[in-house]
């Protein structure tokens, strides 16, 4: 395996399909800081997580009506004045004052942008979701679109907002976009995941995505579920099932009709306990993972964003010692040929 965080997808061949590749991700990627604030879910910055390997991110944006000027820091020729200033965020309002509010979301797609000027083998998907529109309501909401495609647009050709899933060769050096936002093709391929889903296909819309999606995203478990982990767990795992099974029982014809659609998955590997205690299920999916000999370990995973998603794991193998859930998805991609042994933690 090329494994180096900054430019693992260079061993990847240019004609293979962005939906083949297993891509590490982070859930709600840009909320960043200490465990003291519920809202946040990663401990690194964007950039040390694409350095890491990463290359899902989970973007939610926060609209707050105020002038301000955009720059792109690669062509400072271009600019944009808006009347509307974007935040990454977590959710829709805080318990106390901008606990849900981190990094301006120019300050993120510069991070993106200094990354794939330095790697351009590597891609970068990102979602995009707007969790937090402030005081902006009704028809004043086409207006902040229309600015945050403005934003977008300062990135010209790092940006990719195809409506199918293109081969690798046309989004290397790229940041391929997925539009949580709106059924409107600016922001990319449009997908809808519903709240707390455990299993859901969403098929092509015409217009707006071009290819079958695959999602689970169960987060919210009660405080007094005693089986809350084993739960999740157990979702997770299904979902990897499923996805490799649609391979597997190729000779059905609505399967093959899916399968050249080139279908996405996103499997979400976090949770969380009453809105409040996270769920961090990595160490979890890495036991499953290493309970398998490399010839039978899943390896059809799809795309899975996870919570502080760089903690790498003691685990029990007299080859290895610690293990990211990270560095083992990326293992997938070329037969785990780093970790192939299996291992117990």
């Amino acid at each position: 395996t090329p494994y180096d965080g900054t430019s693992w997808m260079s061993g990847l061949s240019d004609d293979i399909y962005l939906n083949e590749v297993n891509l590490p991700g982070t859930h709600d990627s840009a909320s960043i800081g200490t465990h003291i604030n519920p809202y946040v879910c990663q401990s690194e910055t964007l950039t040390s997580q694409l350095n890491g390997g990463v290359r899902f991110f989970d973007i939610r944006i926060m609209v707050i009506e105020a002038d301000v000027t955009y720059t792109n820091e690669y062509k400072h020729s271009l600019t944009y004045n808006s009347e509307y200033q974007f935040f990454t965020c977590h959710g829709y309002y805080g318990l106390y004052i901008n606990a849900n509010q981190f990094q301006g979301l120019e300050t993120a797609f510069n991070e993106f942008d200094d990354f794939i000027v330095d790697n351009p083998t590597e891609t970068i998907v990102v979602s995009l979701k707007i969790d937090d529109y402030g005081t902006v309501t009704g028809d004043k909401r086409s207006n902040v679109r229309d600015s945050l495609s403005e934003f977008l647009s300062l990135y010209g050709n790092s940006i990719n907002n195809d409506i199918n899933i293109p081969k690798l060769s046309d989004v290397r050096g790229k940041i391929y976009l997925l539009n949580r936002i709106y059924l409107d093709k600016r922001f990319g391929a449009y997908i809808d995941i519903y709240d707390n889903t455990n299993w859901q296909m969403q098929p092509p819309i015409s217009d707006y995505i071009n290819f079958y999606s695959f999602f689970q995203d169960h987060y919210n478990y009660n405080f007094f579920d005693a089986n809350a982990v084993s739960n999740k767990k157990n979702l997770i795992i299904e979902a990897f099932s499923k996805y490799s099974n649609l391979y597997k029982n190729s000779s059905d014809p609505q399967i093959q009709t899916i399968i050249s659609k080139n279908p996405i998955m996103l499997n979400f590997i976090s949770g969380n306990i009453f809105y409040i205690f996270k769920m961090v299920m990595n160490k979890d999916i890495i036991s499953y993972l290493g309970s398998f000999e490399r010839s039978n370990r899943p390896n059809k995973l799809g795309w899975c964003p996870m919570d502080f998603s760089l903690v790498a794991y003691q685990v029990i193998n007299n080859t290895y010692d610690r293990i990211s859930l990270v560095q083992l998805i990326i293992d997938s991609n070329y037969a785990y040929q780093k970790y192939p042994s299996n291992y117990s933690h």
